[in-house]
């Protein structure tokens, strides 16, 4: 079979990586530009805070993988494939093989898929494949030299961080503005209030303010970590700042002076984690064992605490509006 690829389709340029390779996979789907704030603050990664005990660069990504797609597509309104296996799974050789075909023929339908850990542990596009090399084109945030090394279908699920994680469009499925805004937001204040799912030695929602605080107090934090981690979530919150704001404009809740308000709240939040990732540049040159210093892991933490009172505050008017019935 001779080579396949589908052209401009590549990952929307993002911190959050699942989020940018959605993005460019329902851009090529539909054939349309994608509002990445839009969908951010949809799917809820805008309103996620998930942080390690060592603020090491995992947090991000380190989220129960399912639970968080399935989310994602629902609100979104688009019917998907999902493949899944550890690599120590006996099943695992099984799975790559399915996970192989199914992008085939997701591929020759013009969807690219989204998959895991291709070069480094993040997300990124396959958008072609040759099946005479078996091996599969894709797009990622690590550069042209990079993503032309492709990967073959033998290594796929085989990364860094070493599980077979494979997403596919589907089908585009009718869904409630309204409802959907309600869902995102609901799930802004569940996340927050620490009901989400999370993964041993982790904290997620107002409680990883927390503990990135203390890990930079008690110098465990290291620089590399909290410099990638810092990006992430302030670009996050800059996303859930926009998403709000736009919500107030399309009137979409009834009920606008608490929406208003917690719009108010999230740009100091993304004010004060903007100043975060300024302090602590990402470069992937970074020493991996350097810890922040003291001077600094105080400034940072302050930035943090700062950040956590306007989130809880923007909780709190959240909360109050999803109380208050629809048709107000």
């Amino acid at each position: 079979m001779p080579a396949h690829i589908i052209e401009n389709a590549a990952v929307v340029p993002c911190w959050t990586t699942f989020l940018g390779a959605m993005a460019g996979a329902l851009c090529a789907a539909d054939n349309a530009d994608c509002d990445i704030e839009d969908l951010a603050g949809r799917t809820g990664f805008a309103f996620r805070l998930n942080i390690h005990s060592d603020v090491c660069p995992s947090g991000p990504t380190a989220i129960p993988p399912h639970d968080a797609v399935r989310r994602a597509f629902d609100q979104v309104g688009w019917d998907f494939d999902y493949y899944f296996s550890a690599s120590s799974d006996n099943t695992f050789p099984l799975a790559q093989n399915r996970a192989v075909a199914a992008i085939e023929a997701s591929i020759l339908r013009g969807v690219p898929a989204i998959v895991w850990g291709v070069g480094v542990p993040e997300f990124c596009l396959v958008t072609g494949f040759d099946s005479d090399d078996r091996r599969f084109t894709v797009s990622t945030l690590m550069g042209a030299d990079s993503d032309a090394k492709g990967v073959s279908y033998g290594e796929l699920g085989l990364g860094p961080v070493p599980f077979l994680e494979v997403v596919i469009p589907l089908e585009r499925v009718e869904v409630d503005p309204s409802r959907v805004a309600r869902e995102a937001l609901g799930f802004a204040v569940s996340h927050a209030r620490g009901r989400d799912l999370r993964l041993p030695g982790y904290a997620n929602g107002l409680a990883a303010y927390a503990l990135w605080m203390e890990s930079l107090t008690s110098r465990r934090a290291g620089a590399f970590g909290v410099a990638y981690n810092a990006q992430v979530y302030a670009q996050a919150r800059s996303f859930a700042k926009e998403y709000l704001a736009d919500l107030v404009s399309e009137n979409l809740l009834g009920s606008r002076d608490p929406l208003a308000r917690a719009a108010e709240s999230y740009e100091r939040v993304a004010d004060n984690l903007a100043s975060l990732a300024e302090m602590f540049p990402f470069d992937l040159g970074l020493p991996r064992d350097e810890k922040v210093a003291a001077d600094k892991a105080a400034e940072a933490a302050a930035l943090l605490e700062r950040a956590l009172f306007w989130e809880a505050g923007g909780i709190d008017k959240l909360e109050t509006l999803l109380k208050t019935p629809a048709d107000q």
